[in-house]
C-alpha cells in the first residue's frame, strides 16, 4: 500500500513540475512557483512516509532559483533600464503599464501595458 500511495504522489508530482514547465512558456500559469510548491509538497509527502527524496540543501537551491526567477520580471527591466540611462519615471511607468495589461490581457497586454508605459513616461 505504501508504494503504491509512492507512485501516485511522484506521478501527481511529475505532473504537477511538467505543468510548471509549460508554464514557463506561457504566462498565465504560475510556471516556478507551480514547480516550488510541488517540491515542497512532495518532499514533506516523502518525510512524514519515512524517506528522504530531497535533502535540506537541494531544497534551498532550488528556493533561491525560484526567488531569482520569480522575481526577474520586476529585476530585469531595471536593470536594463539603468544600464541603458532610462528614466527612472519611464521605467515606474513601464512597471505600472505591463502590470495593468497582465491583467487586461494576459499575453500581448503585458507587452502592450509595458511599451505604452515606457512611452508615456
Amino acid at each position: 500500500m505504501v508504494e503504491l500511495s509512492q507512485a501516485i504522489a511522484f506521478g501527481l508530482a511529475a505532473g504537477f513540475i511538467f505543468l510548471g514547465i509549460i508554464g514557463t512558456l506561457i504566462p498565465i500559469i504560475p510556471g516556478m512557483f507551480l514547480v516550488w510548491v510541488t517540491v515542497l509538497l512532495y518532499a514533506l509527502f516523502e518525510r512524514v512516509n519515512g524517506f528522504m527524496a530531497i535533502d535540506i540543501w537541494s531544497f534551498a537551491f532550488l528556493t533561491l532559483i525560484a526567488l531569482v526567477t520569480g522575481l526577474a520580471d520586476v529585476w530585469l527591466p531595471l536593470l536594463g533600464g539603468t544600464v541603458r540611462k532610462t528614466s527612472k519615471r519611464a521605467m515606474l511607468f513601464g512597471l505600472i503599464g505591463g502590470t495593468i495589461g497582465t491583467f487586461i490581457a494576459p499575453l500581448v497586454g503585458t507587452v502592450a501595458g509595458y511599451a505604452l508605459g515606457i512611452l508615456l513616461g
